[in-house]
């Protein structure tokens, strides 16, 4: 409850509740300081998973198949 992070990063598809669901309850908290909490979704299904859907579900930003940490920062 106390916990504020900086930003979240999530994997849009795992087998269960996936980024996608995480998301979802992250844009509907009832608290505005977590409702806008910045939200980069990582995925290496870039053929099923579009940006589009992506930032439809919330996310702020989408990364596609990454090659390399290094992308997350630049």
């Amino acid at each position: 409850a106390t916990f504020q992070p900086d930003v979240l990063v999530a994997n849009i598809r795992l087998p269960s509740r996936d980024g996608i669901w995480l998301v979802r309850q992250i844009r509907n908290d009832p608290r505005p300081e977590i409702r806008s909490l910045p939200a980069m979704g990582v995925t290496s299904y870039h053929r099923q998973i579009h940006a589009d859907a992506a930032i439809a579900a919330g996310f702020d930003y989408f990364l596609s198949k990454l090659d390399s940490p290094n992308a997350i920062v630049n």
